[in-house]
């Protein structure tokens, strides 16, 4: 924490280098503080060392039938805090010029490498014309979304049933009109990244060269926002491969076959009164960078040439939110989203002893998952009290090579989870 403050101390009065003595951008802090009370009912699946609970956990059996993960546990966090400086500074190249650096000062989850650190969350630049913005940095995802995204207590944000990464990226968007915007972001991958022959990594993208292009059109006006994306994501999973091109003989060839993935969203956002709602849809392949299920397979390989033919899984997921403001202090919540697991679009290579790996997915034997989840928030100024029930499915089953990953005999298991929140917004 000294090292980071001492590094702002410095970087900041740098942000005026090279402008008029009147011109120096305004630096304004802003940040919650946040201690959460948690009790599940089982084992939770976690992502990002420990810190998101996603799914309860599959079954797993003693010697005498009894599964392990069916076990209570209870906790308290303060690992969710975070600070945010937010720059204003003068035009440049006849735009208003502003900037994010945002960090998490998190808290020990007790899972290792989360022990008192800082998290790295966002930190860019953007320029805004009047008719037009370019945003240069790491920030959300576009996927993500930011008008519209669960708010829920899980730290989870809603996954898996909604995108989460953030990512470096440059995103230039254009108004077409008095609602209407067109938005285009090259992405490349960095904490939030695919999976494949040596587990998570961004690799994979890095040496497609090819950046993770995202087209999004959206309408925005006060009381409704709505939009549809297109995103393209290209992977170079190995750099060589084993072959055996004769029974007695493994020989190393070059490898630069790219899988190219297809993913589309879909997203409105209402407000009526006293009431708001929240829809969104995503479908398409290979969605693990997002903290999605599904991914990829090798299909065949060329024992000759080492040419890598894959096939990818479809996955399919979303989420409905409904808010009710019942007065100035309290609004309640109802969260409900749903994700599916769907078959590979061609056969997938069963493993061997030269490729002992052909299978790069995330929670590829789950068949299905729900979750419901209401919450009530009560906010007086700065404080915030909140409670937040949450019922959580997962059907695990067996995932079969020789039928196109289809997964078969799964079975569904629950965690409940009650979490009481406090925060301290500034």
């Amino acid at each position: 924490m000294k090292k980071t403050l001492l590094l702002l101390t410095l970087l900041l009065p740098a942000l005026s280098w090279g402008q008029e003595k009147d011109a120096k951008p305004k630096v304004s802090i802003h940040g919650f503080i946040r201690t959460d009370a948690i009790v599940d009912s089982r084992q939770n699946v976690y992502a990002l060392e420990g810190m998101y609970a996603v799914l309860p956990k599959k079954p797993e059996l003693d010697a005498n039938g009894q599964d392990i993960n069916d076990q209570a546990s209870a906790r308290e966090l303060s690992l969710f805090s975070r600070l945010s400086f937010r720059i204003t500074g003068p035009d440049v190249f006849n735009a208003k010029t502003s900037g994010l650096f945002e960090f998490d000062a998190i808290g020990s989850t007790g899972a290792a490498g989360t022990n008192n650190v800082l998290r790295f969350r966002h930190a860019y630049v953007k320029l805004d014309w009047q008719k037009s913005s370019l945003l240069i940095g790491r920030s959300w995802h576009p996927l993500f979304v930011t008008s519209t995204f669960p708010i829920v207590l899980n730290l989870n944000t809603g996954i898996p049933y909604q995108p989460f990464s953030r990512a470096p990226q440059i995103r230039y968007t254009q108004n077409l009109g008095k609602t209407l915007k067109a938005q285009i972001s090259a992405i490349y991958q960095s904490q939030y990244s695919s999976t494949g022959p040596n587990g998570k990594s961004p690799d994979y993208q890095r040496n497609a060269v090819v950046p993770n292009f995202n087209f999004l059109l959206k309408t925005e006006s006060k009381n409704f926002k709505a939009g549809i994306a297109y995103d393209l994501l290209a992977l170079q999973p190995f750099n060589a491969i084993q072959v055996q091109n004769d029974p007695t003989t493994i020989v190393t060839l070059k490898n630069t076959d790219l899988v190219v993935s297809n993913r589309f969203m879909a997203y409105a956002d209402l407000t009526a009164n006293k009431f708001k709602v929240k829809v969104k849809g995503i479908y398409g392949q290979n969605m693990s960078d997002q903290l999605l299920g599904g991914g990829y397979a090798i299909s065949n390989i060329d024992q000759q040439t080492g040419e890598v033919t894959y096939t990818q899984s479809y996955h399919v997921s979303g989420f409905t939110q409904l808010f009710y403001k019942a007065s100035d202090r309290v609004r309640l919540a109802l969260f409900g989203g749903y994700m599916k697991n769907m078959e590979y679009d061609d056969k997938i290579m069963t493993p061997n002893d030269v490729t002992t790996k052909t299978l790069f997915s995330k929670y590829n034997d789950v068949d299905y998952s729900y979750r419901i989840a209401p919450a009530v928030y009560y906010k007086v100024k700065n404080l915030q009290l909140a409670a937040e029930y949450e019922y959580t499915v997962a059907a695990y089953g067996t995932f079969n090579y020789n039928n196109k990953g289809k997964i078969t005999n799964s079975e569904e298991v629950a965690n409940n989870r009650v979490t009481l929140s406090l925060s301290y917004f500034f």
